[in-house]
Order: structure tokens, then sequence, then C-alpha cells
């Protein structure tokens, strides 16, 4: 530390760009391109034709990592239309079948989780040990989804009342959305896809 000409205590100042508090990766400082985020749509990857885009900071070292479009209305409503077309099938997918497809889903997070940890740790400015519990959470819910069967099970009261019986059923409802926010990017996703598709809906 060192005195200023009025007598006051002065800090050293920081280079800019300089990585002092997030942990994220020294190869997002190298990063010289950055990509443009493509839209998955129908189980692929499109490049959106989108003119305008969001640009995905490093927060440590303020890099642009990558381009985000702005989907047009066309595009999400291809989108719509492409969950609307595979509904009927995997709605009528056994509820054990779709389960199934979630016990991938937990154990490809498992064994991604640093990776992922080390993507939200570059492009959102979290810690490692954060990164992984933003993620962690989220696995919890990837479980608590592979246990579907039991969970969709309905009810039924015989004689609720003379000659009537009571019964529910717990079916799918069709095409969902989720619009999350931008502080838990694995976690709150995580929270609404799992159980809306184990459920018999698409996404």
């Amino acid at each position: 530390m060192k005195r200023g000409t009025a007598g006051r205590a002065s800090r050293p100042m920081l280079a800019r760009g300089a990585r002092c508090f997030s942990t994220a990766s020294a190869a997002s400082a190298l990063r010289t391109e950055a990509l443009a985020v493509p839209l998955f749509i129908n189980n692929k990857l499109v490049p959106s034709m989108a003119t305008e885009s969001i640009p995905v900071r490093c927060p440590a070292t303020q890099d642009i990592l990558a381009h985000t479009p702005i989907a047009t209305a066309s595009e999400m409503q291809a989108a719509v239309e492409a969950a609307r077309a595979a509904f009927p099938k995997w709605s009528q997918t056994s509820v054990s079948n779709r389960a199934r497809v979630m016990l991938k889903l937990q154990a490809l997070i498992r064994e991604r989780t640093d990776d992922l940890a080390r993507l939200i740790s570059d492009e959102h400015g979290k810690t490692l040990d954060d990164a992984k519990g933003d993620v962690f959470r989220g696995l919890e819910v990837v479980e608590y989804a592979c246990s579907v069967p039991s969970l969709m099970m309905g009810e039924t009261l015989p004689n609720v009342a003379t000659d009537v019986d009571t019964h529910s059923y717990r079916v799918p409802l069709g095409v969902c959305a989720g619009i999350a926010p931008f502080n838990f990017p694995a976690m709150i996703p995580l929270w609404m896809f799992p159980l809306a598709v184990t459920t018999g809906n698409t996404y």
C-alpha cells in the first residue's frame, strides 16, 4: 500500500481483465473466436436465422465466449410444432421406458459434472464449487423423475357415496415450455423438463 499526495492510503490498481475471484478456466482467456450457439429443434442442432444475438461474456476476463441468438418467431413455432408432432407417440410410451431415459440422463450428468461446472464458471462467473452445487441440485430432480412410475399413480375410492366410485388419473397434457432465470443455469432448467418429459409431455 502507498500514500497518495493527500496522505490517504490508496490500494494498488488491478490490471484490467485480471482473474481474481472467479475460477473460470484459463482457456476462456485464450479463445479467439466466439461461436454462435445453435438452436435445438426436432432432435437436431439448427443454426439460427436470427439477425440479433446476445454476447456470452466470461465475467472474469470479459472475453466473448459465444453469441446466443434471439430466436425468430418462426423458429419458436418450429420448435412448438416439433414438440406437438412428437407428443402422440411419446405420451403413449410406457412410463417405465420414459423413466429409463432419465436414468441415462442422470448417469451422463454425474459423468460430466466437472465439465458442466467449468462451463457455468466460464460463462456465469461462479466458483467451481458453487457451479457444481448448481448442477447437483438439478441432478436431484432428475433422480426424482426416475421414480415417475409411482409418482403417476392415480387414486380410487369405492363407494364414496351410494353406488358411486371415484377414480383419478394422471395423464400427459401436451407441449410444455419453460422460462428459466439466469442465476442458476443448470439447476432450474433441470427442475422443469425432466418431470415434464417423464410424465409424458413434450418440451
